[in-house]
C-alpha cells in the first residue's frame, strides 16, 4: 500500500467511524441527555497517467483531492418521559430566501414604474 492509499484509508476509516462521527458524544446535564446531530459528507479522487510519445523518454501525470464538509443540524435531547429533536436553523438559507424575494418585488415595482 502506498503512502497517499494508507492516509486515504486512514481518513475514510475515521469519517465513516459510524454514529459518533455524525450525532458526536452524549452529554449528561442534569436530568436530560443530550446528543448533538451533524450532517458530514466527504469525497475523495485521484487520477494518474503515463505517457510516452516519440519526442520526449516519458509523459507523466498524477492528482489527488479530498473534502469534507460538516453541517450542524440540531440535538436531541431526552429525559425520563420524552426524546425530542431541536432543529437549528440555517440563517444563510432563510436571509437569502429574502433577499430573492426582495428582489423580485423591488424588480416588479421598477417595471410599474417604468410603464
Amino acid at each position: 500500500m502506498t503512502d497517499i492509499e494508507s492516509v486515504a484509508k486512514e481518513i475514510t476509516n475515521k469519517l465513516s467511524n459510524g454514529a459518533e462521527i455524525v450525532f458526536g458524544k452524549s452529554r449528561v446535564v442534569g436530568d436530560k441527555t443530550i446528543i448533538n446531530v451533524a450532517q458530514i459528507s466527504y469525497g475523495m479522487g485521484g487520477g494518474g497517467g503515463r505517457e510516452k510519445d516519440s519526442d520526449s523518454k516519458a509523459g507523466e501525470g498524477s492528482g489527488m483531492g479530498m473534502g469534507a464538509k460538516i453541517v450542524p443540524l440540531g440535538f436531541i435531547t431526552i429525559t425520563e418521559d420524552n426524546i425530542k429533536y431541536h432543529p437549528i436553523i440555517d440563517a444563510t438559507k432563510i436571509l437569502s430566501l429574502l433577499a430573492v424575494i426582495l428582489g423580485c418585488l423591488c424588480h416588479s415595482l421598477l417595471k410599474r414604474k417604468s410603464r
